[in-house]
């Protein structure tokens, strides 16, 4: 199999989506089970001048969502950041999930040689091709935000483990 945008995103993306989901779906009922208030972990943070674990969710799926537009040549979306429950949360992720998932992979695999201009902080831009920008922009700092996401539930007791963490990813990358 060759390595095409397509091949090297969507799983990649889907997967991270889909443990991102898990998290939240495991908190949630974690919270359920031991009376716990929800914001006890949607607030929680690692450390103060951190985001805390709703904004790590929402910068996820804002980096997959604006990232597909970026790669497919569309004019950046924009979401509203009003999430206040997992259930807006989990919500968000479904919905990110369904445009990486219904794609036009042609269309995705033929900006790997586009150039286009990425932002670097506020002031900044660099010129990245589609491929570049995947490998070095997109996939790691999308995986940041889920890092830390779940990393704020580890810290706060939250059940999960790596299991939680790479299943979906392994899953995706077998069934794409």
């Amino acid at each position: 199999m060759s390595s095409t945008l397509s091949h090297i995103s969507r799983p990649t993306v889907l997967g991270g989506l889909t443990s991102l989901k898990n998290f939240l779906e495991t908190c949630q009922k974690h919270t359920e089970e031991h009376s716990i208030k929800p914001e006890a972990f949607l607030d929680a943070r690692l450390f103060p001048d951190m985001l805390h674990f709703t904004r790590q969710v929402q910068m996820s799926t804002d980096l997959a969502r604006r990232g597909l537009d970026r790669l497919l040549g569309r004019e950046l979306s924009s979401v509203e950041d009003t999430e206040t429950t997992f259930e807006e949360l989990i919500k968000r992720v479904e919905t990110t999930y369904l445009a990486w998932e219904k794609c036009d992979q042609a269309a995705l695999d033929s900006a790997g040689d586009k150039i286009s201009q990425v932002p670097m902080g506020k002031k900044e831009s660099i010129e990245m091709t589609g491929q570049n920008y995947v490998m070095a922009f997109l996939i790691p700092n999308f995986y940041f935000h889920i890092t830390t996401a779940y990393n704020i539930l580890r810290h706060n007791g939250a059940k999960l483990g790596k299991r939680d963490f790479l299943a979906p990813v392994l899953k995706a990358s077998k069934t794409l």
